[in-house]
């Protein structure tokens, strides 16, 4: 259920730029460190690279074996020194590997909540927003909903506290995806209103794309496919379509094909060169394209090769 906050992803060639760097910068720093600084800056470096193997979208996830080596050795070093900031740190780290990389979502929340706990044990929140979110993290794939709620909260006002604004718009665009593909409109829709009331705060503007996109999925959610696909246009009229977000590209056909507007799916659908697609994207256009042919009673298309 859970994928990559859409509306953040169109910043993630600028953000990949800045972490690239930050990391390099750090790495240089590291052998000038000990004790608590070292644990931190392996701490940091840890989070950098996440976030960098995020911003790739690349679900082979070329990052991973360097978090985990940075955030293992951070956890090991913490612990030796019983530095409680550094545990809670690396095990929220710890959390967001078998959140992201190891879908061991059990072994995730564990880990999140181990967190929460030395986290309480110091002065120091740097960070605790994300451990919060990583334990609705690993709710939300075990269908625990309602217990994942009162995480996001915390992890929205601990954002707010630390002046995290990043994490506010990723917890708040998180909250919105989750209580539409849960069917909780109402809810959904205000989580998206706090996304642009804060954009309003922060840059005077409301977000007018997202706008658009949000009330286009909304529309798709509850069967009015025609106002969806107006909506979609304008989504779609500032993407380099064929280049874009797998699920932009199969999105737009999918409502041409649901307001029986079969040949221009169709031809969206061809601008899509199957051979090229990753093993995760493949799956996301099977999935619709068989829809596509469902759609049109074409059942032996519909199943495939």
């Amino acid at each position: 259920m859970y994928r990559l906050s859409i509306g953040l992803f169109l910043l993630f060639p600028l953000f990949s730029f800045t972490q690239t760097k930050q990391i390099d910068s750090l790495k240089k720093a590291l052998p000038l460190l000990h004790d608590n600084a070292r644990i931190d800056c392996l701490n940091e470096i840890g989070n950098e690279y996440i976030l960098l193997d995020y911003n790739t979208n690349d679900y082979t996830f070329p990052y991973s074996d360097s978090v985990s080596y940075y955030v293992n050795t951070s956890y090991e070093e913490a612990k030796n020194t019983n530095y409680i900031h550094g545990l809670a740190e690396s095990l929220c780290l710890k959390a967001a590997i078998y959140n992201r990389y190891l879908k061991n979502f059990k072994e995730a929340e564990k880990m999140a909540q181990e967190s929460l706990k030395w986290f309480e044990l110091t002065n120091n929140k740097k960070r605790i927003e994300i451990a919060y979110f990583q334990v609705a993290r690993s709710l939300f794939p075990q269908h625990r909903y309602d217990e994942a709620s009162p995480y996001l909260e915390q992890s929205y006002n601990w954002s707010e506290k630390n002046g995290n604004k990043y994490w506010m718009f990723f917890v708040l665009e998180f909250k919105y995806e989750n209580y539409r593909d849960v069917g909780d409109y109402g809810k959904a829709f205000d989580a998206f209103q706090k996304t642009q009331q804060l954009n309003l705060a922060s840059s005077g503007q409301r977000d007018m794309w997202y706008e658009f996109y949000v009330l286009a999925e909304l529309q798709r959610r509850i069967g009015n496919f025609s106002t969806a696909l107006i909506y979609y246009r304008k989504v779609i009229d500032s993407l380099d379509l064929q280049n874009s977000n797998i699920w932009f590209r199969i999105s737009y056909p999918e409502l041409f094909a649901l307001t029986g507007k079969f040949d221009s799916a169709k031809y969206y659908y061809n601008l899509i060169d199957s051979s090229k697609l990753n093993k995760h994207d493949l799956s996301f256009y099977l999935v619709s394209i068989g829809e596509f042919y469902l759609l049109q009673k074409e059942y032996r298309k519909a199943l495939g090769p």
